[in-house]
C-alpha cells in the first residue's frame, strides 16, 4: 500500500511538518510494510514559511521588524536555493532563470492577526510595514526573488505599508508626498 500523508497545521498546536511526522509514526506502528510519503501543506498564512522552507531544505533567518501595530516583533523568513524549485514554478511565475536565492516570506510573521490583541484588531490601525522590512532583510541576505504567503493578515492596507518601507512614495490628491506610512 502506498499512502500520502498531507496535513496543514493544527493552529496553535502542531505545525504541518510535525503533524505529518506524528501521523507517519502512528501508521508505521500498525502497518510497517506500507510505503508512506508526506506532503506538509500551507495555505499562505501561519506556518507557510516553516512548511515551504523546510520542505525545500532552506535556511531560516530571523529579523526584528515593525509589527502590525508598529511595535517591534521578531519575524522569521526562509531562503531557499532556486535550484530546489521545479522549472514549472519559474514558468508559472514568469521568473527568469538567473534567480539564485528565493526568499520564503510569511505576512503573518510580521503583520499577522495573531500578533494583534483582540481589543486592538482593526484593519484601519494596522500596517504591513513589517512585511517590507522582512523583504528588505531577505534582500540583505542575498535573495533575488521571493514567494510571499499573504494569509493571516491583521490589516487591509493593500501592502502600502510594505511598499513604503521599501522606498515607494505615495502622493496626496494635490501631488505632495505623504511622509508617513499608511496606517497606524
Amino acid at each position: 500500500m502506498h499512502v500520502l500523508v498531507a496535513f496543514d497545521k493544527f493552529k496553535d498546536a502542531l505545525s504541518a511538518r510535525d503533524t505529518c511526522k506524528i501521523a507517519v509514526e502512528a501508521i508505521k506502528k500498525c502497518r510497517p510494510e506500507w510505503v508512506i510519503e508526506t506532503a506538509p501543506l500551507a495555505d499562505g498564512g501561519d506556518g507557510f514559511c516553516d512548511t515551504l522552507t523546510g520542505c525545500l531544505n532552506g535556511e531560516f533567518h530571523e529579523t526584528t521588524v515593525s509589527g502590525p501595530l508598529a511595535k517591534k516583533v521578531k519575524a522569521k523568513f526562509g531562503i531557499v536555493s532556486a535550484d530546489r524549485l521545479q522549472s514549472t514554478v519559474f514558468s508559472l511565475l514568469n521568473w527568469k532563470s538567473n534567480l539564485k536565492k528565493i526568499a520564503v516570506i510569511e505576512l503573518a510573521e510580521s503583520s499577522g492577526i495573531s500578533l494583534t490583541p483582540l481589543e486592538k484588531r482593526s484593519p484601519w490601525t494596522t500596517t504591513t510595514a513589517g512585511l517590507g522590512e522582512v523583504i528588505q532583510s531577505a534582500i540583505d541576505h542575498g535573495a533575488n526573488g521571493a514567494i510571499v504567503g499573504l494569509g493571516g493578515s491583521a490589516t487591509h492596507d493593500l501592502g502600502l505599508g510594505a511598499l513604503w518601507k521599501l522606498g515607494f512614495q505615495f502622493l496626496d490628491e494635490s501631488g505632495a508626498v505623504i511622509n508617513k506610512a499608511p496606517s497606524p
